[in-house]
């Protein structure tokens, strides 16, 4: 009996002993210790939304960009748990993620939100753009990153100046870098929202858009569009033929229903040679095993993401390719 205890008791500090150190990182704290053993222990019973996913390790060197419509992430979604599980779970799978259609407009709703976010350890920051005075709602852009892997460079972001009213939402942009201890990627991220009511009208001012924005002072060639651009992959390639930009999705759907590709990136391939060629859609729906109904409460969008070098390459006539992977 003696003999047994004592192999359950080594048994057991070594699973412990093994559990502090995958967690070392987050743990600052006793309240650190508790609350994440206490998430962790709540998800292995209910098992609803896992935790972070597996796809990254320090050691592939890649960042991965998201881009969601969360289909008015208003004050209602954020107080409902399970959404709010859901939608932090799905932004953590991402090291930087531009949202679009961020409803919250009390301001302790949106700290309670990434206070949520931050919850099994993430270091979620938020980047806010202005409010559009032409929308029924309040209704912004906003841009969340994980200060431990990525720095916004000097504090920088705008909304793009439109005195003429050109689209009807101004685009949030973004500089960034990424924490690497030499030739970080730096890059700057525009969060575009297209008119879906006409999309090909604004659609045709992108290559406008992506000239401001690469000269906008910082003299940064690596300018990525992430967004809702209302229109499909192939018809935003057709559009942008003489801006020297290309869509990242050309064939995949990216809504709930699987009808519509409207979510994407847009970029330069021949200047912006970090991305890795890795990209795809991300099925919260079939990853959670939601219905239809509960998918859409959370959103009629599904996230799109990307994969980029943490290390700065040099420009290349490398026209990566999207991965028909969805999913890690």
């Amino acid at each position: 009996m003696r003999r047994l205890l004592f192999i359950l008791g080594s048994l057991g500090f070594l699973v412990f002993g093994g559990w502090m150190l995958a967690n070392m990182d987050k743990i600052r704290s006793t309240d650190d210790f508790f609350r994440i053993l206490g998430h962790q222990i709540s998800e292995l019973g209910g098992g609803a939304v896992p935790q972070n996913a597996p796809w990254r390790s320090p050691a592939e060197h890649v960042i991965r960009i998201g881009s969601f419509n969360a289909n008015g992430l208003n004050d209602a979604k954020t107080k409902d748990p399970r959404n709010v599980a859901i939608i932090s779970e799905i932004i953590r799978h991402f090291d930087v993620v531009a949202i679009q259609e961020f409803d919250a407009a009390d301001p302790f709703a949106i700290k309670r939100f990434v206070k949520n976010l931050n919850a099994t350890g993430r270091n979620f920051e938020l980047v806010r753009g202005t409010s559009q005075p032409g929308l029924a709602s309040a209704q912004q852009s906003v841009i969340l990153y994980d200060a431990s892997v990525i720095e916004l460079e000097s504090g920088q972001y705008y909304n793009i100046n439109d005195p003429d009213d050109v689209l009807l939402r101004d685009p949030l942009v973004a500089w960034f870098r990424t924490r690497a201890d030499t030739g970080a990627f730096t890059f700057t991220l525009v969060n575009v929202h297209l008119d879906p009511s006409s999309p090909e009208n604004e659609m045709r001012q992108l290559g406008q858009i992506f000239r401001a924005v690469r000269n906008d002072g910082r003299a940064e060639d690596d300018v990525i569009l992430a967004g809702d651009f209302g229109v499909g992959g192939f018809k935003l390639n057709e559009l942008a033929a003489n801006s020297g930009l290309q869509a990242v999705n050309t064939d995949m759907p990216t809504n709930t229903s699987s009808t519509n590709l409207f979510d994407n990136f847009m970029l330069d391939p021949l200047a912006t040679s970090e991305f890795t060629g890795e990209a795809g859609v991300f099925d919260f729906m079939k990853l959670f095993n939601l219905t239809l109904e509960q998918a859409q409460a959370v959103s009629d969008h599904l996230p799109v993401w990307a994969e980029f070098d943490v290390f700065e390459q040099a420009a290349s006539d490398r026209v990566a390719e999207m991965s028909d992977t969805e999913q890690k």
